[in-house]
C-alpha cells in the first residue's frame, strides 16, 4: 500500500481482495465490506478458522446476522 499514496480506500480494498486466494474471496464476498480494515479482519478470520481446521466462522461474534429470507448474512453494525 505504500507504493500507492494518494489512492482511495475503496480501490485499495479493490486490490486487497484481487489479491486473495479464489477460496476466501468467494468467503469474503458476500459480507460486502465497506472499508479496507473490515476486509482484512474478515480475511484474517477466515483464514484462522481454516488453520484451526473450522472452515466457518462464527459471523455473530463480528456483527453479523443472519437473514433467512434471502439466506445472507448481513453485517448488522455500522
Amino acid at each position: 500500500m505504500a507504493q500507492v499514496l494518494g489512492t482511495k480506500e475503496a480501490q485499495l480494498r479493490g486490490y486487497f481482495l484481487v489479491g486473495l486466494c479464489n477460496e476466501i474471496r468467494a468467503k469474503i464476498h458476500p459480507h460486502k465490506p465497506k472499508d479496507l480494515s473490515r476486509a482484512m479482519e474478515l480475511t484474517a478470520d477466515f483464514e484462522e478458522a481454516e488453520k484451526e481446521g473450522n472452515p466457518e466462522v462464527d459471523l455473530r461474534s463480528h456483527g453479523f446476522r443472519f437473514q433467512p429470507k434471502g439466506g445472507t448474512w448481513i453485517h448488522s453494525v455500522g
